[in-house]
């Protein structure tokens, strides 16, 4: 969305089709909804080309827009809203959300999670080591008043069971120690590992059952993924920073030095081959080193990565010879 201030508030909407299964272009009668949160202005036009943008002035200055706000056609998107106005846990019905508010802010906040059953965008940068649900991801909107503050937890499934599985059975292949959730604030921007979050898993790690708990939820995309190293490209300018592993193979310890540029936040995230994290080191410094006993583990191939911003950076094998 484009918004252009004026005599009228003039809003140009991009929209696009996505279909799951086939290829196939529908002519769809959809309503644009426009809020301030107590006005309310719903627009009727036909959607019918696989990218269209359509040029909407109203005396409205809106703080949410969205399409078929009140469901009335049938496409990949199950949605559901809530006004928040205490703390607590809230479950959003058929989104596989639960919005838990740890302060309500100054006034009512609108939360609107929609939960798309298509394929997310990919990278726009090469494949950092990560790959993407092919299935679903979320969409958070809303009207947060100053003060707002909630965690959401997004419930994941990798099962086969009929009933309920099917939904990350092709993303979660082995063990869910290598979930990741990812963030985009919009379209415009790439994906990186959400600033904070936790994997709740069900009965073990291997029963592909359980949740990903994020502290902090904001007004954007949200998508699981995996490390996968099959899907590895080294993303960055590697000007700025320095990864080195001494020895390289060991039998017992590696001594990984570092060298970055200014940076908010970077972890070196070790894993195994598989891409399951054994360990996560954050760095509060430019430079320095980490000395990894891995005398206790078994021999075989293992991944450092180096994070950057929440961004995978660069990543090294080291081979642990026994």
């Amino acid at each position: 969305v484009v918004y252009w201030p004026g005599g009228l508030d003039h809003y140009f909407v991009y929209v696009r089709q996505r279909s799951k299964g086939n290829n196939h272009i529908y002519s769809i009668p959809a309503e644009f909804n426009f809020t301030d949160g107590i006005n309310d202005t719903t627009i009727t036009v036909q959607i019918d080309s696989a990218t269209q943008m359509f040029h909407f002035a109203i005396y409205q200055l809106a703080h949410m827009i969205s399409i078929d706000r009140d469901e009335k056609i049938s496409d990949a998107i199950t949605a559901h809203e809530n006004w928040i106005t205490s703390t607590g846990a809230i479950p959003f019905p058929e989104t596989n959300v639960v919005v838990n508010t740890l302060n309500a802010g100054i006034d009512s906040s609108l939360v609107r999670i929609e939960h798309n059953w298509v394929a997310p965008d990919g990278w726009k940068q090469p494949n950092p080591g990560i790959r993407l649900s092919d299935y679903h991801y979320w969409k958070v909107d809303g009207i947060m008043q100053n003060g707002y503050q909630s965690q959401a937890t997004f419930s994941y499934n990798g099962t086969n069971n009929m009933t309920t599985g099917h939904i990350d059975n092709l993303l979660i292949t082995s063990s869910e120690d290598s979930l990741v959730m990812l963030y985009r604030s919009s379209v415009a921007e790439d994906w990186s590992l959400v600033n904070g979050y936790t994997i709740i898993t069900g009965a073990n790690h291997t029963d592909k059952i359980g949740s990903i708990r994020i502290d902090t939820l904001k007004k954007g995309e949200y998508v699981f993924g995996i490390f996968d190293q099959t899907v590895v490209a080294v993303i960055h300018s590697e000007n700025n920073f320095e990864l080195k592993v001494f020895p390289n193979p060991s039998s017992d310890t590696f001594n990984i030095t570092y060298k970055l540029p200014e940076v908010n936040k970077a972890v070196l995230l070790i894993t195994d081959e598989a891409g399951r994290s054994i360990e996560k080191h954050k760095l509060t410094n430019k430079d320095g080193q980490l000395l990894w006993n891995a005398s206790k583990r078994k021999p075989g191939i293992y991944i450092v990565n180096l994070i950057i911003d929440n961004k995978p950076t660069k990543q090294l094998k080291l081979v642990l010879s026994k």
